[in-house]
């Protein structure tokens, strides 16, 4: 991987190291908490009220705001405040405006034909949380060495996975008993909570070594640079059948459980119990995965399994009900190979965009990856409501085969240095 590694990071002793990881893993559960919530229970409420699949398809369009951070990343780069910190400047205010936010949904109605409200907030969450997210990763790729780039990856994807975790888990099975108002109310408070780390840190303690010694927080930002170079061009290639292999049916499988027969509380149950517990260890293992087996081989395995996963779910789909173990094989199996990709994959993001312009180039890549996913989820809606789950799932399998032969020779082709 000699292509991702650009320029020398100054060395930082190891209590620092492990004081910046825990800053990052707090802001990380912060981010995903809400949206796990939101991700997993909004299909399933919307669901209850009528809704058709691919209308519930085009919730991902709340998501808007990951798919444009690259629009406007550059300007967390070049605009702050010295005394707060440069990456600190954005993460404090938008942490507390994403609270207020929360606060805000829990008096939104939640009926059918009353939701407008309700998603248009969710919207905003999404570019408050986005645009905070640029300046995480930012942060992440200026304090870490590149040796412990991986760390940066497996925090980014244990912590993320976490907060989904609370939120899309524990939170949600406690729905029914909590009810709309009080869910929100809650994650609002955890979020406040979890923004207090963050308010008695100090970014310039751990940044002075670096402000002295190098000139990058004066660097203008150039995405176009970023953007043009040929490793960046076949790496966004490469991107595009990740996530395809990552995420390809994972919105619609908890609207197909519950259409099956499973309650919510049995849903977040599975997700907290099975599935995100598997997604935990997969970011565990996708760091030491991809150095034992290298790229290549890992995205061999990983399109290999979301076909059998596919495969399996369409034929599920055929019956009129599913059982909750075979719904927690499922959910665990497909959680356990996204964490094992999203690893790697953040782990490859932060060393490509590690330099002066880290939270730039960063919002360039995750915007990529974004507008894939938001792309292929009203698709996958539409072909749910056309021909259902099990035609969904069947036609889900035979694109993922041809992203396992797309990725392997663009591996194999064009960046030999990963494989």
């Amino acid at each position: 991987m000699r292509w991702l590694d650009r320029g020398k990071k100054l060395r930082v002793n190891r209590p620092l190291l492990i004081k910046k990881s825990v800053l990052l893993a707090v802001m990380y559960t912060s981010q995903s908490l809400p949206l796990g919530f939101t991700w997993v229970a909004l299909p399933i409420i919307m669901r209850r009220n009528g809704y058709d699949l691919q209308s519930i398809g085009m919730l991902a369009l709340l998501y808007l705001p990951w798919a444009g951070k690259f629009i406007y990343a550059s300007v967390l780069d070049r605009y702050y405040f010295s005394s707060m910190g440069k990456r600190r400047s954005w993460i404090l205010p938008l942490q507390g405006l994403a609270s207020v936010l929360l606060f805000l949904l829990a008096i939104c109605p939640n009926t059918a034909g009353g939701m407008l409200p309700a998603l248009v907030l969710i919207f905003t969450l999404n570019l408050v949380v986005a645009t905070c997210d640029i300046a995480v990763a930012g942060y992440a790729a200026d304090m870490l060495e590149p040796e412990d780039m991986h760390l940066g990856g497996m925090i980014q994807t244990f912590f993320a996975l976490l907060g989904t975790m609370l939120g899309g888990g524990v939170l949600f099975m406690a729905y029914d008993l909590l009810g709309w108002q009080n869910s929100f109310l809650l994650l609002g408070i955890l979020a406040l909570a979890l923004s207090l780390p963050v308010l008695f840190h100090t970014e310039r303690d751990l940044l002075a070594k670096a402000r002295q010694k190098t000139q990058t927080l004066r660097h203008k930002p150039s995405l176009f640079n970023f953007a043009t170079r040929p490793e960046t061009k076949w790496f966004l290639f490469f991107m595009f059948w990740m996530a395809i292999v990552s995420m390809g049916g994972s919105q619609l499988f908890p609207p197909m459980m519950n259409d099956l027969g499973l309650s919510p509380a049995q849903i977040g149950s599975i997700m907290f119990w099975w599935a995100h517990p598997a997604g935990l260890a997969g970011s565990f293992i996708g760091g030491p995965l991809m150095r034992y087996l290298g790229v290549r081989n890992l995205v061999r395995a990983a399109s290999a399994a979301a076909i059998i996963l596919c495969w399996q779910i369409a034929l599920v789909a055929k019956g009129h009900s599913i059982d909750q173990s075979l719904a927690a094989v499922l959910l665990m199996g497909q959680h356990l190979m996204q964490g094992i990709i999203m690893t790697c994959m953040h782990t490859l993001m932060i060393r490509l965009s590690a330099g002066p312009q880290a939270a730039t180039n960063h919002g360039f890549l995750c915007g990529f990856n974004h507008v894939v996913m938001l792309t292929q989820a009203p698709l996958e809606g539409w072909i749910g409501n056309m021909f259902g789950y099990a035609g969904l799932y069947a036609t889900l399998s035979f694109v993922l085969l041809f992203s396992l032969f797309a990725a392997d020779w663009t591996l194999k082709a064009r960046l030999r240095s990963l494989s």
